[in-house]
């Protein structure tokens, strides 16, 4: 991807798809457990937010004495 050849973007690009199109089979096996509606509203498809500020809340908390 540096160089702009447009064979490492193909690459990327491959990766990228089968990267998530195996996130969405993760998703879809896991959804028959019973905690399934719980997990799915605290974290994200790619980044898991509900843990990202998790990290925030406790250092502010660390900040304020708390």
């Amino acid at each position: 991807l540096l160089v702009q050849h447009w064979i490492g973007w193909l690459v990327y690009g491959y990766a990228c798809l089968i990267f998530y199109s195996r996130m969405l089979v993760k998703d879809a096996s896991i959804s028959r457990y019973p905690g399934w509606p719980a997990y799915r509203a605290q974290s994200s498809l790619l980044i898991p937010w509900g843990l990202v500020g998790a990290v925030f809340k406790r250092d502010k908390a660390k900040v304020s004495g708390v």
